[in-house]
């Protein structure tokens, strides 16, 4: 069965679906490239939380931050294949919403995850956590963490879209 055709220039359920499935495997990659850099570096992921949390160590978060960085950049130029060249320019503003939803999406999502991982004080939303650490202790270490976190999304997307 042929895909179903939203506009001329190819804007499809098919097109959509890739694009979404190419940002995951791409941003997985990149946090798992993260990880296990960590881990050779000697920061085990049992050990991510003292570090980032307790020790507030900027160094942890510069360096997850850097890997993934490098590895969603990595990812997302294999991943991608982009609009086509002359897309129509609605075509091409739908793309540009969508990813930045997507990427928002996606990013939501690690931060959440973060926050039960990093284990924040009782009954505190990720919001609240953010804010807190980020903020008022000013956590470098978490800043650049979640930084890496959201990086592979949003370039991930943009590899996508263009």
């Amino acid at each position: 069965m042929p895909p179903v055709e939203l506009t001329p220039a190819g804007f499809s359920a098919d097109s959509i679906a890739s694009a979404l499935l190419w940002a995951a495997l791409a941003t997985g990659i990149a946090q798992v490239a993260s990880l296990i850099a960590l881990w050779i570096l000697g920061v085990p992921p049992r050990r991510i939380r003292h570090e980032i949390e307790d020790a507030q160590n900027p160094a942890v978060g510069a360096l997850y931050f850097v890997i993934s960085l490098i590895s969603a950049l990595w990812a997302a130029k294999l991943a991608s294949d982009g609009l086509p060249q002359y897309a129509p320019p609605l075509e091409t503003f739908l793309w540009i919403v969508g990813g930045i939803a997507l990427a928002s999406a996606f990013t939501a999502v690690a931060f959440v995850i973060a926050h039960r991982l990093l284990k924040p004080e009782q009954g505190e939303s990720a919001y609240a956590w953010i804010k807190r650490e980020c903020i008022a202790e000013q956590n470098a270490a978490l800043a650049l963490f979640l930084g890496g976190l959201a990086c592979a999304p949003f370039l991930t997307v943009l590899f996508q879209v263009f």
